[in-house]
């Protein structure tokens, strides 16, 4: 448990100096809410029913089970109750509703690009010969402290 405190210590979602609070809502509190979207969405599949798909009244279990699981996979399409099927396919096709099983993953990808720029400047920022995190901090010190002090910090 406390390694959960560690992990979601208030200092480390400060973040650091070298970044803004819009960087910070941008790649980690936007990430965080993403994944839990995923999540709350994903947890349909495993809690109550993943789709409402229409079976007749003589399947049984197995057949409705398997019903449920072809109109998850598959495209569906949206029928008011009282509208008939169309018969076509054109016009099935125009009613097709293809992105619901996919929004768990548009989700995690929308993540994984929100948290990808401040990565990249990590890995950047880390391999540069400056140190920006430091360099911003004596920048903070010498810009916030007494007068007497600044000729200590800048001798």
């Amino acid at each position: 448990m406390s390694a959960l405190f560690a992990f979601a210590s208030w200092s480390r979602l400060q973040g650091s100096n070298d970044d803004h609070w819009a960087d910070r809502v941008s790649h980690l509190w936007t990430v965080c809410l993403l994944i839990l979207f995923a999540l709350l969405v994903s947890s349909a599949q495993y809690v109550g029913d993943t789709i409402q798909c229409w079976c007749p009244a003589h399947f049984t279990n197995a057949y409705i089970s398997y019903t449920k699981s072809v109109c998850w996979i598959s495209n569906t399409y949206y029928i008011p109750d009282d509208d008939t099927i169309p018969v076509s396919i054109g016009e099935r096709q125009n009613k097709e509703i293809n992105y619901y099983q996919w929004v768990p993953s548009i989700f995690l990808f929308q993540a994984f690009m929100f948290k990808f720029p401040n990565l990249i400047w990590r890995m950047l920022s880390n391999t540069g010969g400056v140190n920006i995190n430091r360099l911003v901090e004596l920048a903070e010190n010498t810009q916030f402290c007494k007068s007497e002090d600044k000729s200590k910090l800048t001798d």
